[in-house]
């Protein structure tokens, strides 16, 4: 081929060439433009989630509040269980019928919608994937709702609401162990800060005069033990819960979390605190189920408590656990203005520091700015 011909026709290739990667640069870009499009609105809406979340759980909190004041845990704003024992079974009561109208609900509405039924009969019947929902029952419910129902119902709805902040930094202090998660120093920080919020919150100087006076009530310490205990068992169903979030979804494995829950409740819990109490408990139970007052408010706490769960979970897949938790923990300045504007109740200067406190440390902890934040630190594991 003459060198003339040969140059024109690398000339043409050239040509050529450069039209083909101007034409594919703008495919890419455009390309690019959709994906960062697209992105950003999984994160506003993972945001929308989150804020849902920590409006629903503030203001679960009022209806909490309102269970106690029902027949037959209430006469004319008068407990009923005017001792120890029948104060701790009346909570169980409430926090197993909390659980049963939350699988009914969620069940009816949103996993209907959403026609999970088979996804969660197919959850349930998989013990790889069901017993870390089994663990996460056992962690959320007997022991975190039952605690924070007996923090509510010995000390106080403002206390118990946010007392279960320190959730945020027990459970990355867990996760360190559990997963191998790293965190910076100025997680580190944080989770000081958080714990340092705690200690403001539960006030120790005014929990002992509490404890110790003799004008308190009853097995006032068990309210306070059983705030710090809601925080702990909060933090240990998250890490659990996650193994089986890793190879199944929120919406079927929620409702098998509570599916669990009410199982332990009324086929275990509930008849060995009969047995303890006697056949006036059985009583108590059958009220309770009946009572249309009582039901109505626990109605609403699932659609409050329960919709939240569901809220953080789906948040959790598209800002992360971190940011997630970060923008929840306002639930409870959230708790703290439903309470003092809808049912009157004082907030003292502790408790409002401490929380402001706790949610800045939470930030600190999980508002980081790496990529690695948005999909979660821990390695999926599976459910094995």
């Amino acid at each position: 081929m003459p060198r003339c011909f040969e140059s024109l026709g690398i000339k043409h290739l050239r040509r050529a060439a450069t039209r083909l990667n101007i034409r594919f640069g703008v495919v890419i870009m455009k390309e690019s433009e959709m994906l960062d499009i697209e992105r950003q609105g999984r994160i506003r809406l993972g945001f929308v989630w989150a804020i849902f979340c920590a409006v629903l759980w503030g203001s679960g909190y009022v209806v909490m509040s309102a269970e106690w004041q029902c027949f037959p845990f209430s006469d004319s704003g008068e407990y009923i269980a005017d001792d120890t024992a029948s104060t701790l079974f009346s909570g169980a009561v409430v926090s197993a019928c909390q659980g049963l109208m939350f699988v009914i609900v969620l069940f009816l509405i949103w996993t209907s919608v959403n026609r999970k039924q088979k996804d969660v009969a197919r959850t349930i019947s998989k013990p790889k994937i069901s017993k870390w929902f089994l663990l996460g029952a056992v962690l959320g419910g007997p022991i975190a709702i039952y605690g924070n129902m007996l923090a509510t119902t010995y000390v106080g709805a403002t206390y118990s609401s946010t007392i279960a902040l320190l959730y945020g930094a027990i459970g990355a202090i867990i996760a360190h162990f559990m997963y191998k998660e790293h965190y910076s120093v100025k997680a580190a920080i944080g989770i000081t800060v958080v714990i340092a919020g705690g200690i403001l919150i539960v006030d120790p100087a005014n929990m002992i005069d509490e404890i110790s006076s003799d004008a308190s009530r009853e097995g006032m310490w068990i309210g306070y033990l059983g705030g710090i205990i809601s925080a702990f068992g909060w933090a240990l169903e998250a890490n659990f819960a996650a193994r089986g979030l890793d190879v199944t979804d929120a919406d079927s494995g929620l409702i098998v979390r509570y599916i669990w829950e009410v199982l332990l409740w009324f086929l275990i819990l509930i008849p060995i605190g009969i047995l303890i109490c006697g056949e006036d408990s059985f009583s108590m139970v059958v009220d309770a189920l009946t009572s249309g007052q009582f039901l109505f408010w626990i109605m609403l706490a699932a659609l409050s408590l329960g919709m939240c769960y569901i809220a953080e979970y789906k948040a959790i897949p598209l800002i992360g656990v971190g940011r997630t938790l970060s923008v929840a923990s306002m639930y409870a300045i959230m708790s703290i203005i439903f309470l003092s504007t809808l049912c009157g109740a004082e907030i003292s200067a502790f408790v409002a520091v401490g929380a402001v406190t706790a949610v800045i440390g939470t930030f600190m902890i999980y508002w980081e700015g790496s990529k690695s934040l948005e999909s979660g630190t821990r390695d999926a594991g599976g459910a094995e």
